[in-house]
């Protein structure tokens, strides 16, 4: 292991070359983005590039701290072993000074390796933790933003910026604006989130369909946002009710932010909508079931609620799973429409 000496002041140095590699979820390339600014911050000559996946990539364009965003298409092109050796060569040949992986899995410890930078970053209880010539300790009591930016400490980093951030571009705007004068919603609304990759993290949709049936009572419009996959669940939620939007697949995930920012709450799951509203600094309320907030993953930031149910089988895992372990789920159906709904009125009043 280097000694602090050793790398303390290389992130001072002019025109330093460093890549950050985060191979997660949506939430979790978010999640990342306060390492970017600060670093960008700390030396402004810096030249700064991320590793990411495709689905996560336009979370990071038009970003002002990031140089080059690197694709890792870890389920089609760079498959495999021969998938990493051939990313591997190419980011070698960038000539890094110094390589950050927040991320844990094995292949993003094969990739922060194969770069062959003098100095890599990562967690002490990642996969291949050997692969890395600096560890940090991952405290599990705190943020997952802030453990992402212990990495720093050893750079003798200040660190300026915790909130997460995007940056939807003018075109994004502008695409969302179109939509939302198209369909006669520049009224205020708020968004809902209701999908989510694991099937136990979502609230049930009857829920979300009695909820969204309250707030329209009131006169406020619902915009539903998601993916490809949530638009069954969002026509199922909508029920043809006019004042409803279903925009599930519809946007980018930078537009989709656009949405975010413009409406008065986002309401979702423990899933990446929550942090894509704490990044444009919407107020998010958010819905909890298998996973727990003390995991580090709760909508960063103040004015965000979080509701969940304290039950002696929570958390039942760190992702939730496909069904409930003991075929209950109640952690999710003893939250009632009616006490998100109340939740929401003090974000939904006239401003």
């Amino acid at each position: 292991m280097l000694m602090n000496k050793n790398f303390s002041c290389i992130l001072d140095k002019k025109n330093v070359k460093i890549l950050i590699i985060q191979t997660a979820f949506i939430g979790d390339v978010v999640l990342a983005t306060p390492l970017f600014s600060n670093i960008k911050h700390h030396n402004s000559s810096a030249i700064v590039h991320a590793l990411v996946t495709p689905k996560t990539t336009n979370i990071l364009e038009n970003n002002p701290n990031i140089n080059k965003i690197f694709v890792f298409d870890k389920g089609n092109r760079d498959k495999g072993l021969k998938g990493i050796r051939s990313l591997g060569r190419q980011l070698r040949q960038e000539k890094y000074n110094v390589v950050i992986c927040p991320h844990k899995s094995i292949r993003s410890a094969l990739l922060a390796v194969k770069t062959k930078a003098p100095v890599r970053i990562g967690f002490k209880d990642n996969s291949i933790p050997f692969f890395f010539n600096i560890k940090s300790s991952y405290n599990r009591t705190k943020h997952e933003v802030e453990r992402n930016l212990s990495l720093l400490e050893q750079f003798n980093v200040k660190i300026v910026f915790k909130r997460p951030s995007v940056f939807p571009c003018q075109s994004d705007k502008e695409t969302v604006q179109e939509f939302l004068k198209k369909q006669d919603f520049n009224a205020p609304y708020i968004t809902v989130a209701p999908g989510s990759v694991w099937a136990t993290k979502r609230w049930p949709e009857n829920s979300f369909k009695s909820f969204v049936r309250m707030v329209t009572d009131l006169k406020m419009k619902v915009i539903l946002i998601g993916g490809k996959q949530d638009y069954s669940l969002c026509e199922f939620i909508k029920n043809n009710n006019p004042a409803i939007l279903n925009a599930a697949g519809q946007f980018s995930l930078l537009q989709s932010a656009e949405i975010i920012r413009r409406s008065r709450v986002l309401i979702s799951n423990d899933s990446g909508p929550m942090h894509l509203a704490t990044a444009v600094d919407t107020p998010v309320i958010a819905i909890f079931g298998p996973t727990v907030p003390e995991f580090g993953y709760y909508p960063y930031g103040e004015n965000n609620i979080v509701i969940e149910k304290k039950l002696a089988c929570r958390p039942c895992g760190r992702h939730g799973g496909v069904n409930c372990p003991i075929g209950t789920h109640e952690c999710m159906h003893l939250i009632t429409a009616k006490h998100v709904f109340q939740q929401t009125l003090c974000f939904i009043e006239p401003r």
